[in-house]
């Protein structure tokens, strides 16, 4: 049986309402925290250098690709 990831819906809840967001930007990460986050907080390393974008396009984009269980530990932890 495959296991759901994230719902689109979740995802937007999560990013806008709980994290938040300013000018496009997530919360208050800088493009160097944002990239600090994952393996202090996460225990994983995450090359979010390469994904184009905002903060916030690179976390939704990093947390949609991520397994399920990757993504409980980057939702649980931020």
């Amino acid at each position: 049986m495959p296991v759901e990831s994230i719902s689109p819906s979740l995802l937007h809840r999560v990013v806008s309402r709980y994290i938040g967001v300013s000018g496009g930007y997530l919360g208050d990460f800088s493009y160097r925290s944002l990239e600090e986050f994952y393996p202090e907080y996460c225990g994983s390393y995450v090359e979010t250098r390469s994904i184009e974008g905002t903060t916030r396009e690179r976390f939704i984009s990093i947390l949609k690709h991520a397994q399920p269980g990757e993504q409980a530990k980057i939702l649980t932890e931020g």
